[in-house]
């Protein structure tokens, strides 16, 4: 259940129970107010809200399982309330009840149709209807159909932002257009019949409506009949009918085929101005009630229309049905599943002549699919950042949501566990299994035992240092014999650091447990070591020797050294023309996908390459080589929780990311007057931070829109390698 009270500023908090249990308040990423709530849909284990934030603005957000934290779903939603939104529009005078238009698919799951003002303004001539089929989590625009019902091109293209708008409460209030709305039935999976406008690209305005139908759940519609109609299906959608609006008649029309063709039934000898066409609930019957009314003196009449002789009582057989499944279009990858799961309907062929009858038992199968983006919609305190596919798109950071995303639960014991979002949560109700669940889904990560600082680690060459996030206090770490320091890591479970000095040829360790010795863990065979990277869930320690061409591995205390990738006979990535080596510099571990990625300064080949930890050749593959984006790649990091990869490039003097395979490059801060010569990166959190060898500092911004830039630490001449580490960053 929920309900609201008011609170300062005339805005108003929502409470939810949930299960029957206590009321908690309602959390909206958004520092906007609430001042009205209307709750739009409220099935399938999740609540869809419209907030209105001022008088003419409002949003729609999707709730969690609980009904607490939502997400938004949509901007600009169309919502009405005589008491509020858009209470001082010309919609007082039609409407005295709430409504939002808001479309749910009956019969299907997580399909909904949505109007949004193009605007933020009330124009009922400047909207566009958007689809989902994941329940919220991504909304696109309808395509039009290629021509229309007398085979006339439409010339609407999405590219042209064009696509097709169907109509529903508001112009069905609107005077100018009274509109029918959208029909879906249970007893009818996959059809959907509508009012609506094409050749829409910047106002319906001058735009007749006339009727759209499809049979695949929104994938694809087609203009069945010109002008506006009422509209019904009987037989289990066997059969669709339809009556002119606005015009004396004494027509109806019927079709047997998903509206390919129409007949016209005469019923009775007197025209009538009809007001709609109803069946029986279930919509399992031939019969058909048309009501409506005398002209010109009104007087109510309901005529009764039996189509069942347009079958011949002809009977429908095995070989009159086909399967039919239904799909998200956007996935692009026909696997015909919605909200994880695939489910198998028998529907009659458009051209089966034939009746389903009134016991007509539907029969279904399903079975549960692979998990794939589309299973995911944005976790709370994220919002979605389209790209170039409907599926490219991401969750980011909604840094005005207010939200602490890193925050560890109150209650966490030390020993137990916690999920941290990855930005993702599955759509509730959502089956899938497997896949790229492990991708969207929550990182599982143990509760902090006792209390460790959070800190940048970074090294000048002949002093390493700590800085405090948090109190901003900076202190030197007291590691002996330092002459000409490159690279470091850190084992935050240990408090360990480990160092490469290329003047000195060796790889140290030193644990800050009071000792003041320094371990040796690599000496003889090492000419230029410029990187370090820790697995610690094995702890194997990895380096890069630019000097010699290898990738190595070996213990974090120095035991089992070997070669892991060996450059130095110039071996070829496969399908490529790259060596595997020439030029290596950073290198970063992903432990929880297997994986080492490094960077080369190849003059002729510059690259950022990925391999198996075991270093197998096969595994060896280019993911990012574009002279676009990498010439002199230098620093090199692991996002963990958004699963993105970053890099500094000092020659094209840019911080990119990518998604960890390289595609969907961003660009982060580019530029000589921020980053004339970045050397080494590390995230935090929603940051990203990176050391600069002509600012001479530490600077830091928004990690994916650049916002925010600012100097952390200047002043620091001969700075080389930065890692951060927290409670949470070897977790």
């Amino acid at each position: 259940s929920l309900t609201a009270d008011s609170h300062h500023n005339q805005s108003q908090i929502l409470w939810v129970s949930h299960n029957g249990g206590p009321f908690s308040r309602a959390r909206f990423p958004t520092s906007l107010h609430g001042l009205d709530y209307y709750i739009a849909d409220a099935s399938e284990d999740q609540v869809f809200a419209c907030v209105n934030h001022n008088a003419t603005l409002t949003h729609l957000y999707i709730s969690d399982a609980s009904g607490t934290n939502f997400s938004l779903s949509l901007e600009r939603v169309v919502y009405f309330n005589p008491k509020g939104a858009l209470k001082d529009t010309w919609l007082r005078y039609f409407a005295d009840e709430s409504f939002a238009d808001i479309h749910r698919v009956d019969g299907l799951r997580g399909i909904y149709i949505a109007s949004q003002l193009a605007n933020g303004t009330l124009d009922p001539d400047r909207q566009v209807t958007l689809i989902t089929y994941d329940k919220g989590g991504m909304w696109e625009r309808i395509n039009a159909p290629y021509q229309d019902s007398e085979g006339n091109h439409t010339h609407c293209y999405r590219f042209m932002d064009c696509s097709l708008h169907l109509t529903q409460r508001l112009q069905q209030l609107y005077p100018r257009s009274r509109t029918a709305e959208i029909l879906s039935k249970a007893s009818a999976p996959g059809l959907i019949m509508a009012t609506g406008v094409t050749n829409v690209t910047s106002s319906l305005r001058d735009h007749l409506p006339n009727i759209y139908l499809t049979t695949d759940a929104g994938a694809n519609w087609k203009e069945v009949l010109k002008g506006q109609h009422f509209y019904n299906f009987g037989d289990h959608g066997g059969l669709i009918v339809a009556v002119r609006q606005y015009e004396m008649t004494n027509e109806i029309l019927y079709s047997w085929n998903e509206g390919e063709s129409w007949e016209v039934l005469i019923f009775g000898p007197e025209k009538i101005r009809v007001y709609g066409v109803l069946t029986e609930p279930g919509e399992h019957t031939t019969i058909f009630s048309v009501f409506g009314s005398r002209s010109p003196i009104h007087s109510w009449l309901i005529i009764k229309v039996n189509l069942t002789f347009v079958f011949n009582n002809i009977a429908c057989r095995g070989d009159d049905y086909k399967e039919w499944t239904p799909s998200d279009p956007t996935e692009g990858h026909g696997r015909g599943c919605l909200l994880g799961r695939k489910v198998v309907y028998n529907r009659r062929r458009a051209h089966a002549k034939c009746l389903n009858g009134n016991d007509f038992d539907r029969p279904i199968r399903q079975e549960n699919c692979l998990c794939l983006r589309a299973d995911f919609e944005c976790d709370f305190g994220f919002r979605l950042q389209y790209g170039w596919a409907p599926r490219s798109s991401n969750c980011l950071y909604d840094a005005t949501s207010g939200v602490d995303v890193h925050r560890v639960p109150t209650i966490c014991p030390e020993g137990g566990t916690y999920f941290r979002t990855k930005g993702y949560r599955k759509v509730p109700g959502d089956t899938c299994q497997g896949g790229d669940e492990a991708r969207y889904g929550p990182d599982r990560l143990f509760c902090p035992v006792g209390v460790k600082p959070e800190f940048l680690l970074y090294t000048r060459r002949t002093v390493v240092q700590r800085y405090i996030l948090g109190d901003n206090t900076t202190e030197t770490i007291a590691l002996p014999h330092l002459s000409n320091t490159i690279a470091l890591e850190y084992d935050y479970k240990g408090n360990c650091i480990f160092w490469a000095d290329i003047s000195e040829d060796y790889i140290k360790r030193m644990c800050l447990n009071g000792s003041d010795t320094a371990e040796v863990l690599a000496e003889g065979r090492l000419e230029s070591v410029e990187g370090l990277a820790l697995d610690w869930t094995s702890e194997n320690l990895y380096f890069v020797d630019a000097g010699r061409r290898v990738i190595e591995v070996m213990k974090t205390d120095g035991r089992f050294r070997r070669v892991l990738i060996d450059g130095s006979h110039n071996q070829i990535i496969p399908h490529s023309n790259s060596k595997v080596l020439d030029k290596p510099r950073a290198i970063v571990a992903d432990p929880a996908h297997g994986s080492i990625y490094w960077t080369d300064w190849s003059t002729e080949h510059p690259q950022i390459v990925r391999a198996w930890m075991n270093g197998d050749p096969e595994s060896i593959q280019r993911i990012v080589y574009s002279t676009l984006y990498v010439k002199w790649p230098n620093g090199l990091t692991i996002d963990a929780q958004a699963s993105k990869l970053y890099w500094a490039d000092a020659y094209l003097d840019h911080i990119q990311y990518s998604d960890l395979d390289g595609r969907n490059v961003h660009t982060v801060v580019s530029g000589r007057r921020y980053a004339p010569h970045p050397y080494s990166i590390a995230v935090y959190k929603n940051d990203i931070y990176w050391t600069d060898w002509m600012l001479q500092g530490i600077l830091a911004a928004d990690k994916t829109t650049g916002a925010g830039l600012r100097y952390i630490k200047s002043d620091l001449p001969r700075i080389m390698d930065l890692k951060i580490f927290s409670k949470s960053s070897q977790a």
